[in-house]
């Protein structure tokens, strides 16, 4: 029986073995060393939409990182500016720093101490249904500025595998945007979280080293510099129901001419046509739309509707 328990423990390690190699290779295949996003070589091209029923308006902005600096002994990185009406980048006031394992911050001035502090703009070490509120330059935003992370991955972006988070707003189906390492939001680099109510923000063009690595391709022109205004059939904004967040359903305080209600999403996208002004909701995700009142008599109307539930 000896030659026999010698060539089952020759088998079973050789299985050991084998499979330490694969968890050796496939630990090596998919482990990826952190990719810092803050580098003199990248630009990145910023698509600026004012979406609304009355006509959307589009402009373009370039940012750079610019080089080092310190504030209040906080090492940090200078963003360059431009648009359109110049080539040259500029200076900001935009401060922003990061370390090795992936946390960026931006670095802000906070004139009630008299000091520079750090506001966290992304976290690639979040995990699914952890929560972030980033710093971002658009300003006001719904749901506390708080974002859920929905799903984790990695995803082909910008010529190259990369991690991905994607978010979206909490308790709700609803994303709002994509996070790609090296690269930062689908929103554009200092626009993480900027789910505005009435404007949009979208990365339009990714470079590196002067190279075009990725083109959103907004209008189907592969421009990286676009400007577009459309000031036709503005409507007036005026109160048109009274509860807000909605749940099921809405009541139109409309005119006597009433002739339908249009909601959009966020884009312009027309998501519901209704020739009542009794309005169902149910089939409506979570979320911020626009709502638009035609009359009769040309008079057109809008106002701003939250459905949550």
């Amino acid at each position: 029986m000896e030659p026999y328990r010698i060539i089952l423990e020759l088998i079973i390690m050789r299985k050991t073995l084998l499979i330490l190699i694969l968890v050796f290779v496939f630990k090596s295949m998919f482990s990826q060393v952190y990719e810092k996003m803050l580098d003199t070589s990248k630009q990145w091209n910023i698509l600026l939409g004012y979406y609304a029923p009355d006509g959307n308006s589009y402009s373009t902005e370039s940012y750079i990182i610019m080089g080092d600096t310190i504030l209040d002994g906080i090492e940090c990185k200078t963003v360059g500016y431009s648009n359109q009406s110049s080539t040259q980048y500029h200076k900001s006031s935009i401060f922003i720093s990061e370390d090795s394992i992936g946390n960026i911050h931006r670095v802000v001035y906070n004139s009630q101490n008299q000091v520079y502090e750090k506001k966290i703009m992304y976290d690639f070490n979040l995990n699914i249904g952890d929560r972030i509120a980033p710093y971002s330059e658009c300003g006001y935003t719904f749901f506390n500025d708080t974002f859920e992370v929905f799903a984790v991955d990695t995803f082909f972006f910008a010529q190259k595998m990369r991690k991905r988070l994607t978010l979206g707003f909490p308790g709700t189906s609803q994303l709002t945007e994509y996070w790609y390492e090296g690269v930062g939001s689908s929103m554009g680099l200092i626009y993480p979280g900027c789910s505005k109510i009435d404007f949009g923000y979208d990365l339009l063009c990714y470079y590196e080293k002067d190279t075009l690595l990725y083109n959103y391709n907004y209008f189907g022109n592969n421009s990286c510099w676009i400007t577009v205004s459309n000031t036709e059939n503005n409507l007036e904004a005026k109160p048109l129901f009274t509860q807000n967040p909605v749940h099921e359903t809405i009541y139109i305080e409309a005119d006597k001419d009433f002739l339908e209600c249009v909601i959009y999403d966020l884009y312009g996208r027309k998501i519901l046509i209704a020739k009542e002004n009794i309005i169902n909701l149910q089939d409506i995700e979570d979320g911020v739309y626009f709502i638009c009142v035609n009359n009769l008599s040309g008079k057109k109307y809008k106002d701003i509707l939250v459905v949550k539930r």
